[in-house]
Protein backbone atom coordinates (compact mmCIF):
# COMPACT_ATOMS: atom_id res chain seq x y z
CA UNK A 1 0.00 0.00 0.00
CA UNK A 2 1.20 3.16 -0.65
CA UNK A 3 0.17 6.67 1.04
CA UNK A 4 -1.87 9.10 -0.48
CA UNK A 5 -0.60 12.67 0.26
CA UNK A 6 -2.83 15.17 0.78
CA UNK A 7 -1.98 19.08 1.15
CA UNK A 8 -3.59 22.15 2.52
CA UNK A 9 -5.90 23.17 -1.09
CA UNK A 10 -6.97 19.17 -1.50
CA UNK A 11 -8.00 19.48 2.39
CA UNK A 12 -9.93 22.08 2.19
CA UNK A 13 -11.93 20.75 -0.60
CA UNK A 14 -12.24 17.92 0.84
CA UNK A 15 -13.80 19.20 3.54
CA UNK A 16 -16.00 21.47 1.66
CA UNK A 17 -17.35 18.55 -0.14
CA UNK A 18 -18.06 16.47 2.22
CA UNK A 19 -18.79 19.07 4.87
CA UNK A 20 -22.41 17.26 5.51
CA UNK A 21 -20.95 14.07 5.22
CA UNK A 22 -20.69 11.76 8.86
CA UNK A 23 -19.68 8.76 7.49
CA UNK A 24 -16.47 7.22 6.42
CA UNK A 25 -12.96 8.50 7.56
CA UNK A 26 -10.79 11.12 7.68
CA UNK A 27 -6.79 11.46 7.88
CA UNK A 28 -4.98 13.72 10.16
CA UNK A 29 -3.91 16.22 7.01
CA UNK A 30 -7.44 16.15 6.59
CA UNK A 31 -8.82 17.33 9.76
CA UNK A 32 -5.75 19.72 10.96
CA UNK A 33 -5.28 21.30 7.04
CA UNK A 34 -9.51 22.62 7.76
CA UNK A 35 -8.68 23.68 11.35
CA UNK A 36 -6.22 25.72 10.36
CA UNK A 37 -8.38 27.32 7.19
CA UNK A 38 -11.14 28.05 9.69
CA UNK A 39 -7.97 30.12 11.75
CA UNK A 40 -7.02 31.66 8.55
CA UNK A 41 -10.88 32.53 7.60
CA UNK A 42 -11.37 33.78 11.31
CA UNK A 43 -8.30 35.73 11.53
CA UNK A 44 -8.95 39.09 8.88
CA UNK A 45 -12.56 39.01 10.35
CA UNK A 46 -10.95 39.48 14.51
CA UNK A 47 -8.55 42.16 13.11
CA UNK A 48 -10.89 43.70 11.25
CA UNK A 49 -13.57 44.22 14.83
CA UNK A 50 -10.38 45.73 17.00
CA UNK A 51 -9.61 48.40 14.14
CA UNK A 52 -13.19 49.57 13.67
CA UNK A 53 -14.70 51.85 15.92
CA UNK A 54 -17.39 50.84 18.22
CA UNK A 55 -19.87 53.43 16.43
CA UNK A 56 -18.89 52.28 12.85
CA UNK A 57 -19.55 48.89 13.40
CA UNK A 58 -22.71 48.97 11.92
CA UNK A 59 -20.93 49.67 8.75
CA UNK A 60 -19.74 45.89 8.62
CA UNK A 61 -23.15 44.11 9.21
CA UNK A 62 -23.64 42.49 5.91
CA UNK A 63 -19.53 41.70 6.41
CA UNK A 64 -20.63 39.76 10.06
CA UNK A 65 -23.75 38.33 8.41
CA UNK A 66 -22.02 36.61 5.64
CA UNK A 67 -19.12 35.82 8.69
CA UNK A 68 -22.26 34.80 10.63
CA UNK A 69 -23.40 32.48 7.53
CA UNK A 70 -19.83 31.09 7.31
CA UNK A 71 -19.45 30.26 11.20
CA UNK A 72 -22.88 28.03 10.68
CA UNK A 73 -21.76 26.16 7.86
CA UNK A 74 -18.03 25.55 9.33
CA UNK A 75 -19.11 24.36 12.59
CA UNK A 76 -21.05 21.56 10.68
CA UNK A 77 -18.28 20.95 8.58
CA UNK A 78 -15.62 21.11 11.90
CA UNK A 79 -18.54 18.50 13.22
CA UNK A 80 -18.76 16.30 10.51
CA UNK A 81 -14.71 16.19 9.92
CA UNK A 82 -14.13 15.42 13.51
CA UNK A 83 -16.63 12.40 13.30
CA UNK A 84 -14.94 11.21 10.15
CA UNK A 85 -11.77 11.29 12.36
CA UNK A 86 -12.95 9.77 15.26
CA UNK A 87 -13.97 6.63 12.67
CA UNK A 88 -10.37 6.84 11.36
CA UNK A 89 -8.99 5.60 14.51
CA UNK A 90 -12.07 3.20 15.20
CA UNK A 91 -13.76 5.30 17.48
CA UNK A 92 -17.58 6.38 17.74
CA UNK A 93 -18.27 10.52 16.11
CA UNK A 94 -20.36 10.19 19.16
CA UNK A 95 -17.36 10.80 21.20
CA UNK A 96 -17.34 14.54 19.89
CA UNK A 97 -21.04 14.66 19.83
CA UNK A 98 -20.44 14.17 24.34
CA UNK A 99 -18.27 17.25 23.88
CA UNK A 100 -20.66 19.20 22.51
CA UNK A 101 -23.59 18.16 25.12
CA UNK A 102 -20.84 18.88 27.66
CA UNK A 103 -19.86 22.11 26.73
CA UNK A 104 -23.74 23.11 26.19
CA UNK A 105 -24.43 22.46 29.52
CA UNK A 106 -21.70 23.83 31.08
CA UNK A 107 -22.21 26.92 29.39
CA UNK A 108 -25.98 26.66 30.48
CA UNK A 109 -24.46 26.09 33.91
CA UNK A 110 -22.67 29.44 33.79
CA UNK A 111 -25.38 31.53 32.09
CA UNK A 112 -27.85 30.59 34.78
CA UNK A 113 -25.52 31.62 37.48
CA UNK A 114 -25.11 34.79 36.03
CA UNK A 115 -28.90 35.75 35.61
CA UNK A 116 -28.94 34.53 39.28
CA UNK A 117 -26.34 37.33 40.15
CA UNK A 118 -27.81 39.74 38.21
CA UNK A 119 -31.65 39.58 39.38
CA UNK A 120 -29.94 39.45 42.98
CA UNK A 121 -27.77 42.16 43.13
CA UNK A 122 -29.79 45.34 43.85
CA UNK A 123 -29.47 48.28 41.65
CA UNK A 124 -29.65 51.19 43.93
CA UNK A 125 -27.06 49.37 46.40
CA UNK A 126 -23.71 49.10 46.35
CA UNK A 127 -22.18 45.61 45.65
CA UNK A 128 -19.97 44.34 48.13
CA UNK A 129 -18.85 40.39 49.30
CA UNK A 130 -22.01 39.54 50.93
CA UNK A 131 -23.80 39.77 48.15
CA UNK A 132 -21.86 36.95 46.09
CA UNK A 133 -21.46 34.74 49.15
CA UNK A 134 -25.34 32.36 48.09
CA UNK A 135 -23.87 31.88 45.01
CA UNK A 136 -20.23 30.09 45.91
CA UNK A 137 -21.17 26.98 45.68
CA UNK A 138 -22.28 27.60 41.76
CA UNK A 139 -18.64 28.85 41.39
CA UNK A 140 -17.40 25.69 43.12
CA UNK A 141 -20.08 23.65 40.59
CA UNK A 142 -18.54 25.24 37.76
CA UNK A 143 -14.65 24.98 38.56
CA UNK A 144 -15.91 21.55 39.76
CA UNK A 145 -17.36 20.68 35.75
CA UNK A 146 -14.56 22.53 34.14
CA UNK A 147 -11.93 19.88 34.92
CA UNK A 148 -13.79 16.69 33.34
CA UNK A 149 -14.69 19.17 30.71
CA UNK A 150 -10.79 19.74 29.76
CA UNK A 151 -9.85 16.14 30.84
CA UNK A 152 -12.26 14.87 27.92
CA UNK A 153 -10.56 17.74 25.59
CA UNK A 154 -7.12 16.79 25.99
CA UNK A 155 -8.49 12.65 25.55
CA UNK A 156 -10.16 14.04 22.20
CA UNK A 157 -6.99 16.26 21.15
CA UNK A 158 -4.69 13.36 21.98
CA UNK A 159 -7.07 10.92 19.54
CA UNK A 160 -7.12 13.43 16.57
CA UNK A 161 -3.02 13.67 16.56
CA UNK A 162 -3.46 9.36 16.37
CA UNK A 163 -2.42 7.66 13.09
CA UNK A 164 -5.09 6.26 11.47
CA UNK A 165 -5.81 2.94 12.13
CA UNK A 166 -3.97 0.42 9.33
CA UNK A 167 -6.30 -0.90 6.82
CA UNK A 168 -10.11 -1.03 6.92
CA UNK A 169 -12.28 -0.40 10.01
CA UNK A 170 -15.85 -0.67 10.42
CA UNK A 171 -16.12 2.90 9.26
CA UNK A 172 -14.74 2.13 5.96
CA UNK A 173 -11.44 2.06 4.03
CA UNK A 174 -8.10 3.89 5.04
CA UNK A 175 -8.33 7.08 3.53
CA UNK A 176 -4.18 6.99 3.82
CA UNK A 177 -3.46 3.94 1.80
CA UNK A 178 -4.26 3.14 -1.97
CA UNK A 179 -3.93 -0.16 -4.09
CA UNK A 180 -0.42 0.28 -5.63
CA UNK A 181 -0.46 0.29 -10.13
CA UNK A 182 2.13 -1.44 -11.46
CA UNK A 183 3.03 0.31 -14.59
CA UNK A 184 5.01 -3.10 -15.49
CA UNK A 185 1.47 -5.53 -15.81
CA UNK A 186 0.64 -5.51 -19.14
CA UNK A 187 -3.36 -4.68 -19.86
CA UNK A 188 -6.06 -7.02 -21.24
CA UNK A 189 -6.19 -5.35 -24.22
CA UNK A 190 -2.55 -6.02 -25.13
CA UNK A 191 -2.32 -9.39 -24.11
CA UNK A 192 -5.10 -10.35 -26.23
CA UNK A 193 -3.77 -9.17 -29.03
CA UNK A 194 -0.08 -10.59 -28.23
CA UNK A 195 -2.59 -13.96 -28.03
CA UNK A 196 -3.76 -13.47 -31.54
CA UNK A 197 -0.69 -12.56 -32.91
CA UNK A 198 0.81 -15.74 -31.53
Amino acid sequence: MQPINMGFVEAVKTCFSKAFTFTGRARRSEYWYWALFNFLVALPFSILMELVPEDKVLLLFPLLMAYGIWNLFSAIASFAVSTRRLHDIGRSGWWYGGLMIFCFLWVAVMVTWLVGIALHVPIDKGVDYSTFVPFIPWVIALLVTLIPYMIYSIVLLVWYCTDSTPGPNKYGENPKEVEPVNICAPSMEIEKEIETIE
